[in-house]
């Protein structure tokens, strides 16, 4: 029988594997938890409508890699390609702006998006994410920008990636700048395919980021948008620089950097690397004060931004900072040694009694398919330090025996309450040995 694969772009994360995935998703949690922002989670499909109208009918996303069917009742729907629009859904169903409240949260889960697939890129991937509201100062877009910072710090790959920032102004700005783009590359439209010529008339500030190498001299040589950005943007971006100056945050402005997108404004942002070709942004993120007009009408200043877990695990593997030493830690082995009915069903009756008393721990149950000596010796190897055995002997005596491996020590038959304190007093107190606590 032929096996059924998964689908191309949609990887498993096998059990090795995902204790690196626990790791990086623990850090981050740890940090966005330290800056007061909250957790917010959203189903992972939408209404086609709802990225529609948020995202543009003209952009690719909408076009030609968004995963869009129909329900049973032809109603048509969407796996989200990207969270932000969720979110907001969210908050304005719930009714979570509470009279231009601040809010800050994160998220983190799977995105899907039909793109053609490579290292770094794939059709479901995921990302952590954070999103502010009603905060307009360039104060908030230097924390969030500090967070990544931080995050980066931690992981290890900080000295291996830049951040780059630049300001694209107000919308007012946009508007101009994408004029004057538009009659620049538009001298040049012999040497753009249909693709490109189709962008330039639609959104070419789409353009700048475009990484075609026989073509890129064009857009090297593009006006610059810093020449058409309004007063108070300019202003906000200069306290921006400021503060990322004063906090010691390395930076460089890059010009070409944009969003495609219309609702974007103001501080924009970029972590790339050079070591994962192609697919060199890690996280980006900007300011999006004009998204919630779309949906409801009403200008709610805005910023977030996204995080690729995928490519922070290659970027760690391309660095070979990887941490392939994480293990699945087990503090006590129940062994037992008998395939006695009743002996086994008493066996799983005392490791819930323990789970219960010590629920921090972790306790594996080995039922008898090995030999006592064999069962020892992976005990020894994989680093236990207790070892709980329990056979005919020890049923008879109403007692389990109890086996140190972590020092000189002889092993013990105890009651079940003695054997409760005994391990209380061994994993709470004996921090020498165990500073996991």
């Amino acid at each position: 029988m032929k096996i059924i694969k998964s689908i191309k772009g949609m990887k498993d994360i096998l059990p090795k594997k995902s204790f690196i995935w626990q790791y990086i998703e623990n850090k981050i949690k740890i940090i966005l938890y330290k800056y007061s922002y909250l957790e917010i989670r959203t189903p992972i499909i939408e209404k086609t409508k709802l990225f529609n109208i948020s995202l543009g009918k003209t952009t690719d996303l909408i076009n030609k890699e968004m995963y869009t069917f129909k329900d049973k009742k032809n109603n048509s729907l969407t796996l989200r390609p990207e969270n932000t629009t969720s979110i907001i859904r969210c908050i304005l169903e719930n009714n979570i702006f509470f009279k231009n409240k601040k809010q800050k949260f994160w998220y983190f889960g799977p995105m899907f998006r039909y793109e053609n697939t490579q290292n770094g890129r794939y059709r479901q991937f995921y990302q952590f994410g954070v999103e502010t509201f009603n905060m307009s100062g360039p104060d908030i877009d230097s924390e969030i920008i500090l967070i990544t910072n931080r995050i980066f710090n931690i992981l290890g790959i900080k000295k291996y990636i830049t951040l780059e920032i630049n300001t694209l102004g107000n919308k007012k700005s946009r508007i101009i700048y994408a004029n004057i783009l538009f009659k620049y590359l538009k001298k040049y439209k012999n040497y753009l395919n249909k693709n490109i010529f189709y962008k330039l008339y639609k959104n070419p500030l789409r353009l700048l980021d475009n990484k075609k190498n026989n073509i890129k001299y064009i857009f090297n040589n593009t006006p610059k948008i810093i020449s058409c950005i309004d007063i108070d943007s300019i202003k906000h971006f200069e306290y921006l620089k400021n503060i990322l100056n004063f906090t010691n945050i390395n930076y460089k402005i890059n010009t070409n950097l944009v969003r495609g997108l219309d609702y974007y404004s103001r501080t924009v942002f970029e972590w790339t690397t050079i070591f994962l070709g192609s697919q060199n942004t890690i996280c980006a993120g900007g300011r999006y004060d004009y998204l919630i007009k779309y949906l409801i009408g009403k200008n709610i200043p805005a910023i977030g931004f996204a995080i690729g877990i995928e490519r922070i695990i290659l970027l760690l593997e391309k660095i070979k900072k990887l941490p392939i030493n994480i293990k699945f830690k087990i503090n006590i082995l129940f062994i037992i040694i008998s395939n006695e009915k009743y002996l086994k069903i008493n066996s799983i009756k005392i490791a819930e009694k323990i789970r219960n008393e010590l629920p921090n721990l972790i306790l594996k149950i080995n039922f008898c398919n090995k030999s006592l000596k064999k069962q020892l010796s992976e005990a020894n190897n994989k680093g236990i330090y207790i070892i709980l055995i329990y056979g005919i002997n020890e049923q008879k005596k109403n007692k389990i025996t109890i086996k140190y491996l972590y020092k000189r020590k002889k092993q013990n038959l105890l009651k079940l309450k003695n054997l409760i304190k005994e391990l209380k007093l061994i994993f709470y107190h004996e921090s020498n040995y165990f500073n996991y606590w």
